[in-house]
């Protein structure tokens, strides 16, 4: 059900506070990506890019969250900045969209939907199935530093209070949703409260952005360009891979530079190409997974709040596979840390050549004609270096360039002796 049309002219706000890993990422790399033809119907997506997010400064400011290990100047004032922009926009409807919100405490719920007393705020939740929520929750935390295995993980999500590791609470901080809709139910009506069910596996791929669209009110075939992938998902390989490398850094490295090297390079270098399975619930969690997803069902059921979707979607299916997702062969990790490593490597290589690309001559300026001989000496070290590497992968000049460079060494050998 979409949103009621604006009364009295009234303008909207839409706060989609998440949850975590319901297909967040990709809602708002499309967002980001078509805002001028969501603006073109009526939706303004204020600005911000992967590298420079203001939204999630802004909801980083009102909770006071702050980098570990590091400050970060960009984010003071920005939640008064978002407002005065949001307050300021022409727009009939805004729309953000950060999942950091979702599990805000009350007063924050309170201060985000009472700062923009010009609009009606609405609060839009999307929720997904148990079964792919919990390893894909369980591999985003190893892309921010923690380096528990998937059993430390499952046994802490079954019971918090059972282990000492913190993974449970901060799962069910995230991925309450009868908590989480209960502390937004507390700030807006029932009909400005929306919940949007993550369509199954096997869904058409735009289906999730259609039920998104019908509550906002935007036609999403007019949303053209297509989104970048940024939020690749690991392989059983390039979890642990990741893992592990956490665990050797031992927190040496502060939030934004693990940010910086582990997420934007080491794993998406791995999602790209690495060619191990996939994570998956494996077949023994899934008997406790599918009936914590029937309580979440049956809570839900019982409040008052608008649903798109279906919620016996949010029910897992039984997996098809016995593989866990901590339990990689030796050859796979190799090959993954390999990935790794290339990853790295290239990107190491880029730093250096910014910098040292134009280096200026350690002795003196050549003149014209030194500089055009020794020009031409470097092309044609070029020209013979590129037909060699082509013979290598050439069965057509091959044989010829190897002909060329035999003889050329026995010229070589005998103008020596």
């Amino acid at each position: 059900m979409s949103a009621e049309p604006l009364i009295g002219g009234r303008k909207r706000l839409f706060l989609h506070v998440g949850l975590h890993k319901t297909g967040t990422t990709f809602l708002q790399a499309t967002f980001r990506a078509n805002r001028h033809q969501l603006a073109d119907q009526g939706v303004h997506f204020p600005g911000g890019t992967e590298e420079q997010p203001v939204q999630r400064l802004a909801i980083q400011d009102l909770l006071g969250v702050r980098p570990v290990g590091a400050r970060d100047r960009r984010t003071a004032g920005h939640w008064q900045a978002l407002v005065d922009l949001i307050e300021a926009s022409t727009a009939p409807t805004v729309l953000v969209s950060e999942e950091t919100l979702g599990p805000a405490a009350p007063r924050h719920a309170r201060r985000a939907v009472g700062s923009f007393p010009g609009r009606e705020v609405h609060v839009l939740v999307t929720a997904r199935d148990l079964g792919r929520v919990l390893p894909s929750f369980w591999q985003e935390t190893l892309k921010n530093d923690n380096t528990w295995t998937w059993s430390e993980f499952v046994a802490s999500v079954r019971d918090p209070a059972s282990t000492r590791t913190t993974a449970g609470l901060g799962y069910w901080r995230r991925q309450d949703l009868p908590v989480l809709l209960g502390t937004w139910a507390a700030v807006v009506p029932p009909e400005r409260l929306h919940l949007v069910v993550v369509p199954p596996s096997g869904s058409p791929p735009t289906l999730l952005l259609d039920r998104f669209a019908t509550v906002i009110g935007f036609d999403p075939a007019r949303l053209t360009e297509p989104a970048p992938r940024i939020n690749e998902s690991l392989t059983v390989a390039g979890a642990e891979v990741v893992r592990r490398l956490s665990a050797e850094l031992g927190g040496q490295l502060n939030q934004r530079q693990y940010d910086a090297v582990v997420k934007r390079v080491v794993t998406r270098r791995l999602a790209d190409r690495d060619t191990s399975p996939k994570l998956v619930l494996p077949e023994s969690d899934y008997e406790w997974a599918a009936a914590e997803a029937r309580r979440v069902v049956e809570a839900v059921r019982s409040m008052r709040l608008d649903v798109v979707g279906d919620l016996e979607e949010l029910i897992p299916v039984a997996p098809g596979a016995e593989r866990r997702p901590d339990d990689a062969s030796p050859q796979e990790l190799v090959d993954a840390a390999i990935l790794a490593l290339s990853g790295l490597a290239e990107r190491y290589a880029q730093l250096w050549w910014a910098r040292h690309e134009d280096d200026e001559p350690t002795l003196t300026t050549p003149s014209r004609r030194v500089l055009a001989a020794s020009t031409m000496r470097g092309l044609v070290f070029r020209g013979r270096r590129k037909a060699a590497r082509l013979a290598e992968h050439s069965r057509l000049t091959a044989p010829a360039v190897s002909a060329y460079v035999r003889v050329r060494h026995t010229y070589r050998r005998r103008a020596h002796r």
